[in-house]
């Protein structure tokens, strides 16, 4: 989420405002009643849901050290390798599909990206939960 979303929560740059949180949770607890923790912001199942398998993307001490946000989310939800899931939210604009299909096209063609300005729209919130 952290690199296709630029707002997005909960993040290592800054903390979740009140209304954030609140946002975080509505969402969070209308989808999983039962197996979301407010406190901790993490979605437990009774079985896995399908999470990566151990090889596949380990998060290892280097993988932390290289890069913050992979420690901050390890340290968000460090049962992640079990399926935990850490409920997240992220502002989603209008233009945010475009950019993203270019972003992907640009990286696959080895070409330079291309910044697209930005709507100024009122944007909407989208829920994911991340693994």
């Amino acid at each position: 989420m952290a690199n296709n979303f630029e707002q997005h929560f909960p993040r290592l740059e800054s903390e979740m405002s009140r209304w954030e949180k609140a946002v975080l949770d509505a969402f969070a607890v209308s989808l999983y009643p039962h197996k979301y923790n407010p406190r901790t912001n993490l979605i437990t199942f009774p079985s896995s849901h399908g999470h990566v398998r151990r090889g596949i993307a380990d998060i290892t001490p280097e993988l932390r050290e290289a890069y913050p946000r992979v420690a901050f989310f390890a340290r968000k939800n460090p049962s992640w390798a079990q399926g935990t899931e850490l409920a997240c939210i992220a502002r989603m604009t209008w233009t945010m599909p475009l950019k993203c299909g270019s972003k992907a096209r640009f990286k696959r063609s080895g070409e330079p990206q291309v910044a697209l300005p930005q709507r100024q729209s009122a944007p909407s919130l989208a829920m994911r939960s991340m693994a």
